[in-house]
């Protein structure tokens, strides 16, 4: 699976956007759902967050406060940190978090 993820971190986000290999499926009301979780995630109060498999950082950028990225796949975090998703970039395993509680 981490290969996988690896791999795929720079054409990540074409699915979200219906592009690439993804270019010619049908999703009904998609636009519609994903304006309203962007919606959501902004609305919330800005807080110190841990965004565990922030993957590419699309949705990280609309989380507000103090967010840190933290994905398994270092090409993921390539990707997230050139788009300033976040105030940190962290690579690791979530079974075993680098960080205190």
């Amino acid at each position: 699976m981490k290969a996988y993820y690896h791999a795929r971190a720079r054409e990540y986000d074409d699915w979200i956007h219906g592009l690439g290999l993804y270019a010619d499926r049908e999703r009904p009301g998609w636009e519609k759902e994903l304006s309203a979780l962007e919606r959501t995630l902004q609305s919330l109060p800005p807080a110190r967050t841990l965004d565990v498999a922030a993957g590419s950082g699309y949705f990280t950028r609309f989380l507000p406060g103090h967010v840190v990225a933290f994905d398994q796949s270092a090409n993921m975090i390539a990707v997230a940190s050139e788009r300033e998703t976040a105030a940190e970039y962290v690579v690791g395993d979530a079974f075993e978090l680098p960080f205190e509680d």
